[in-house]
């Protein structure tokens, strides 16, 4: 995954380069308290600048801090043999200066215990998962959507998928229009305008949150929902109660990401084929992640 680099501006140039990348990271696990939780460790990174700055990545140092508080804010109140046990696993691991292994550890960090627990005892120990359904309390058949669940919560943070991503662009029905005829859509038209009209100016906002995805236009106009599933380089969503499904080829470089159409075998509807309709509502523009309040995804 891209990142934003770090400014050489000195603190405050870093603080801007760094402060929404460090929200994006501390609000899966804090949600509405990410930003005090990200102050703080920004306020702990001017208190050491003077040697923190010489870091070859200044950010990594300043991610871990982060997690670290974020994580203890989060397990407060949670099992506290539990969440030892599963220290005591990551701990007992080799240490190696490894970038990707030390994202990797932050990812878990941000799991719900019960799934950091599992994945950690399944994967990263190799214990049976019996065994792991014993340790925590549940049957087989549950630890096993358990871990399905985990591996999907875990792979979405690890490209970065979670939270709310807002179209760049706000489209007014004659530059809509002139966009899909300029990427071949120009028989869809009318049907895709005249179906769209009444949301007025779109402007998507799409949320992704554990497996599930919400399409709005400017928050406020359900457009769809869903759920997701990201594999490599593709997003593919599948509509409730709605056949077939719609790939996308997927793009980010740090704050934004770019969806393109690769694979739509949704019916097509009001007239126009759903690869249309697609296009102008995720297709058309950039996205771009933007810090949201945590609350549970609704489509209701």
């Amino acid at each position: 995954m891209s990142s934003v680099p770090d400014d050489p501006g000195g603190f405050e140039g870093f603080y801007e380069a760094r402060r929404v990348w460090l929200l994006r990271i501390l609000q899966p696990i804090v949600g509405d308290e990410a930003e005090d939780v990200a102050q703080d460790a920004m306020l702990e990174l001017f208190r050491h600048w003077d040697h923190i700055s010489r870091y070859e990545a200044p950010a990594a140092w300043l991610r871990r801090i982060g997690i670290r508080a974020a994580v203890r804010r989060r397990t407060r109140d949670i099992d506290r043999p539990r969440l030892e046990r599963c220290h005591a696993l990551l701990e007992a691991r080799p240490v190696v200066e490894d970038p990707t292994a030390s994202f990797v550890t932050s990812v878990l960090a941000e799991l719900p215990e019960a799934d950091r627990e599992a994945l950690v005892l399944h994967h990263l120990a190799d214990r049976p998962l019996d065994e792991v359904a014993d340790r925590l309390g549940s049957s087989e058949a549950a630890t096993r959507v358990r871990l399905l669940r985990a591996r999907r919560r875990a792979n979405e943070k690890l490209i970065g998928l979670h939270g709310t991503w807002i179209m760049d662009q706000t489209w007014q029905r004659t530059a809509l229009a002139q966009e899909l005829r300029e990427h071949g859509f120009s028989s869809a038209v009318e049907p895709v305008l005249d179906n769209l009209d009444e949301c007025g100016p779109i402007r998507s906002h799409l949320r992704l949150q554990d497996g599930r995805f919400l399409l709005t236009n400017r928050e406020s106009v359900h457009l769809d929902h869903g759920t997701y599933i990201f594999d490599g380089r593709r997003l593919t969503l599948h509509s409730d109660g709605f056949p077939g499904g719609v790939t996308h080829a997927l793009t980010t470089d740090g704050d934004e990401l770019v969806l393109r159409q690769v694979d739509n075998r949704n019916p097509s509807i009001h007239g126009a084929p759903d690869a249309a309709f697609q296009f102008a509502l995720l297709g058309s523009s950039t996205l771009r992640w933007q810090p949201t309040r945590s609350r549970p995804l609704r489509t209701a």
